[in-house]
């Protein structure tokens, strides 16, 4: 039994590598933005947006996408982690490191392009 989609495990590293690779960095002070203060309770966007991307993902048959996208949301109102910032709920160091991991293996392990076969000259 899979528990992921064809698509989910196709489309999610990518998906996890973008946004890691856009949050972390205006986190980290890199840039005029802050990324990491969009989480915070006062602004109600980024809770939109993943409500929204829960309901796409469901839509889409992504089920254990959109099953975890309302685990973190639920989980941020209850308050199960100290932090009362979003972003902690949803985005973890360990699986941006897994997700770019998976990118990079999937990089490797695609055979070179073989070469194209020449076509006999036709001497008509």
């Amino acid at each position: 039994m899979t528990v992921f989609t064809g698509r989910e495990t196709q489309w999610l590293p990518p998906l996890i590598a973008a946004v890691s690779l856009l949050f972390y960095p205006t986190a980290l002070g890199l840039g005029p933005l802050d990324s990491y203060e969009c989480g915070h309770d006062e602004a109600l966007v980024l809770p939109l947006i993943v409500g929204a991307l829960a309901l796409t993902a469901w839509l889409a048959r992504w089920r254990v996408s959109a099953l975890a996208l309302v685990l973190a949301l639920a989980f941020w109102r209850l308050r199960m982690l100290e932090s009362t910032n979003l972003w902690d709920y949803l985005l973890d160091p360990l699986l941006a490191f897994t997700a770019l991991g998976v990118l990079a293996a999937r990089w490797l392990q695609k055979p070179p392009n073989p070469p194209k076969p020449r076509n006999p000259p036709n001497d008509k």
